[in-house]
């Protein structure tokens, strides 16, 4: 998606063999008794849920803006050779900025950013070139996409950087 992992996220799956979900992510005690359900992540591969065709999950990230997301695994192909992986083979419009205040949000600051007399033009422009840079709804390309280590990320946050 291209967020930097700085809110908290959970991937709600069907448990292997049976009806239950699971909840895999981060821990929090603040949210009164959510934490003893949720998982950590880094104890669980996701492959374990995630790993044949049909094979589906939702994943939630920041509990606040509630960004909801439907993850199907469509078919499992066999490498091809020199090729990268993971890799990202298609897609449509920019990651949402952070913080933008989930897909309401988000549909607000396009169509602000899409009127130049809007009241709030400038305000958000500025705010987006602050935590984003230039920034195109439109624009994507599968090619710049790059998956990065979820363990180097998160020492990375922990650091401060």
């Amino acid at each position: 998606m291209g967020w930097k992992d700085c809110h908290l996220h959970v991937f709600h799956v069907p448990r292997p063999g049976g009806r239950a979900t699971d909840e895999i992510g981060i821990p929090q005690d603040e949210f009164g008794g959510e934490a003893d359900r949720i998982t950590p992540g880094w104890n669980v591969p996701m492959a374990i849920y995630l790993n044949r065709a049909g094979d589906r999950a939702e994943y939630q990230y920041d509990f606040g803006d509630d960004w909801y997301h439907d993850v199907e695994i469509e078919a499992r192909v066999p490498p091809e050779p020199g090729a990268a992986y993971p890799r990202c083979t298609d897609g449509a419009r920019a990651c949402p900025p952070e913080d933008c205040g989930g897909p309401g949000g988000y549909d607000e600051l396009v169509a602000i950013m899409g009127d130049t007399r809007h009241a709030r033009h400038r305000e958000m422009k500025d705010w987006l070139g602050e935590v984003h840079g230039p920034f195109d709804p439109e624009a994507f390309a599968p090619a710049t996409v790059r998956f990065t280590s979820a363990k180097r990320r998160l020492e990375s946050l922990l650091r401060g950087q």
